[in-house]
């Protein structure tokens, strides 16, 4: 509900019952295949103007004394009540979208830099929305909200940093017939989007070890599907940051791999877009999977994983089985955005 809000503050860029906004030119005039988006690092790419450290988002800084709030608003969740996966890392942050190309610039950052970023800018926006017992308020306006103010314009990626998550909505195709795979995150155990449901594989763009060849090889939209599949779908243990760089060349990667390679899997980028809340990045894919290789996989899958579990239900890929999902107001905005632009782009997914 506060991501629709949110959106509100934006109308020219909403993307309509997702909660996310887009940037000019941040939505493809179609899905495009990931094989053809370059991702581009750029060291050049200026630190970030805001940090969470402005006299703004220290409104919303809990008290860490009776003298004195929290510097950071990592150090009050440390604090506080950290949720079990809670860990500053790498990660790669989102520097410019260029779909004429097409083209994604990113630069360095970490987890920590932009959570101090997009939590006061979300506690802000609820402290003025809701009132007391969490009810509705009142629509605010920037002149409402100090912080989300100075952040200026969204899509201004120098301002602030931008972290963005690749969320992938998977579609098992069996002939004419399509279903899709949800999953319900605990918020006891992540720090964003706790309670709703979100498609499924999703997770930061970011290495999965710190060595440098994870990092070289790491720097892949479909490496960071591939592996978020393996970890939400599959159990295995997540890429902390502190083990070996993965093997892409075994088990399900193996796997994923060659029926992509044969045209039995297919994955479209279908544009990039922010959550209107927090104004985190989201790179939106879609995956889909003849039925004989995702039954292959689905032995495998997991009820429960480190972030919540995996909806059992397969939902229908049609007109009604999204648009219930969609007014249901319970999907985290990038899942929303995947539902919406998949149905839209149908047609070029399921020809």
């Amino acid at each position: 509900m506060l991501a629709q809000v949110a959106a509100g503050l934006y109308p020219r860029a909403v993307l309509e019952g997702t909660g996310l906004i887009a940037g000019p030119g941040w939505i493809p005039e179609q899905p495009v295949d990931l094989a053809a988006v370059t991702l581009v690092e750029d060291p050049a790419v200026s630190v970030p103007l805001l940090d969470g450290s402005e006299r703004e988002a220290a409104r919303m800084l809990p008290d860490q004394t009776l003298m004195r709030t929290f510097p950071r608003y990592t150090r009050a969740i440390r604090d506080l009540a950290p949720p079990r996966l809670f860990e500053d890392r790498f990660a790669w942050r989102l520097a410019g979208v260029d779909w004429s190309r097409p083209r994604l610039t990113f630069a360095d950052t970490t987890y920590f830099s932009c959570v101090d970023v997009f939590e006061p800018l979300a506690h802000e926006l609820a402290y003025v929305a809701l009132d007391a017992d969490g009810n509705p308020a009142g629509d605010p306006t920037l002149r409402d909200l100090p912080y989300r103010r100075l952040v200026g314009d969204p899509f201004d990626c120098a301002r602030r940093p931008v972290m963005p998550a690749v969320s992938t909505l998977t579609i098992r195709r069996d002939g004419d017939r399509a279903e899709f795979l949800l999953h319900r995150r605990d918020p006891r155990a992540v720090a964003a989007a706790g309670g709703m449901l979100q498609v499924i594989p999703s997770g930061i763009f970011q290495p999965s070890s710190l060595m440098p060849a994870a990092r070289a090889a790491d720097f892949d939209l479909w490496r960071n599907v591939q592996r978020e599949f393996s970890e939400e779908l599959l159990g295995m243990a997540e890429a902390d940051g502190h083990g070996q760089p993965v093997d892409y060349g075994s088990g399900p990667f193996a796997v994923l791999d060659e029926a992509r390679a044969g045209g039995r899997l297919s994955v479209r980028c279908m544009g990039v877009a922010l959550d209107a809340l927090t104004l985190v990045g989201e790179v939106l894919t879609v995956m889909v999977v003849d039925a004989d290789v995702f039954d292959q996989l689905a032995w495998d899958f997991v009820d429960r994983n480190d972030e919540g579990s995996v909806i059992a239900e397969r939902f229908p890929f049609t007109e009604q089985g999204v648009r219930s999902l969609l007014d249901s107001g319970s999907v985290a905005p990038a899942g929303a955005g995947c539902l919406s632009l998949a149905w839209r782009w149908r047609e070029h997914l399921l020809p």
